[in-house]
């Protein structure tokens, strides 16, 4: 019996064929990772048009494209185009077709867990959004110019090379491969400077503890309203709504009641501010806080809002 044994010109093919390999899977995990990052099912877009009360909209409604309303409690209509986008890119071209004819105004509105975000929280996770895709696509050219040079390696991997030619290939595979880890690296880098807002240490969690905030991360920044008062059921009769011009009206269901409230501000200072002109419509009007849509006394809005505003 008699044994077969590998010629160096199988044991070259070998080694080729085995590298070659190794580029495609990176490419593979590249490709569902940015799949991946590219849907968050938490945000969502919308592109805002106008309102109701804006002067002389019946004219122009029939130019917004694929044309979408939603009325709020008060009566007040927002116009939107489309329904909710995924995708930033894909919020941003509808939002780009809607100024072209004619709404210079509109602007893409940022949905999270379904509740509508202020403007400039909503514009804190474009921003971070359009940072992420600029990212990604950094990362997916570094992997195929990769996938480019295997493939040329492949062809010429027919050869039989000598021990020289081989080890210089080897040489020059080890710097293409330093170069794509001191790519990596730095997309990584970035990663951290777009996400470091979002990232708590150690010492921070020490010193939320210390002020007995509380112990979640806060992601981001409460808001406050101007509360006009509560009902027990939706079905009573609310007088202040009807005292009101052009506002939007929010209901927020807070165990037993229905609570009415409109405006939508930063902090706790601009909604004092404003709590006098509704005042004389509702003298039981004052200022409350909201955490992702629900309704939080004024004392854990102010922790929450120190929070966030330290990192």
């Amino acid at each position: 019996m008699s044994i077969q044994q590998k010629t160096p010109k199988h044991e070259c093919l070998n080694y080729f064929n085995m590298k070659n390999l190794i580029p495609l899977l990176v490419l593979l995990f590249a490709f569902s990772k940015t799949t991946f990052a590219s849907s968050n099912q938490q945000i969502k877009y919308r592109i805002q048009c106008a309102t109701s009360a804006d002067k002389d909209l019946i004219e122009k409604l029939s130019d917004i494209p694929e044309l979408k309303s939603f009325t709020l409690p008060s009566g007040n209509k927002i116009y939107f185009s489309g329904g909710y986008f995924n995708k930033i890119g894909t919020a941003q071209a509808r939002l780009e077709e809607v100024k072209a004819v004619g709404f210079k105004s509109a602007f893409i509105r940022v949905f999270k867990y379904s509740n509508m975000l202020s403007k400039p929280v909503g514009d804190q996770y474009i921003e971070n959004a359009k940072k992420k895709v600029i990212i990604q696509e950094e990362s997916k050219k570094t992997v195929q110019t990769s996938a480019v040079a295997s493939k040329a390696t492949s062809n010429s991997s027919q050869k039989i090379y000598s021990r020289a030619e081989v080890e210089a290939m080897k040489k020059k595979a080890a710097e293409r491969k330093a170069k794509a880890e001191a790519a990596k690296v730095k997309t990584v880098k970035a990663e951290v400077v777009v996400e470091k807002k979002e990232v708590k240490t150690e010492e921070v969690k020490e010193s939320v503890e210390k002020k007995k905030k509380p112990a979640f991360i806060v992601d981001e920044p409460p808001v406050y309203k101007v509360m006009l008062g509560s009902v027990k059921s939706r079905n009573d009769p609310f007088e202040a709504v009807s005292k009101l011009n052009n506002e939007i009206v929010y209901t927020y269901e807070a165990r037993n009641e229905v609570i009415y409230a409109v405006g939508y501000f930063d902090d706790e200072t601009a909604a004092k501010k404003a709590l006098p002109n509704y005042i004389k419509h509702a003298s039981e009007a004052k200022v409350i806080g909201l955490y992702k849509g629900k309704v939080i006394s004024l004392q854990l809005a102010n922790q929450l809002y120190e929070q966030y505003h330290s990192k």
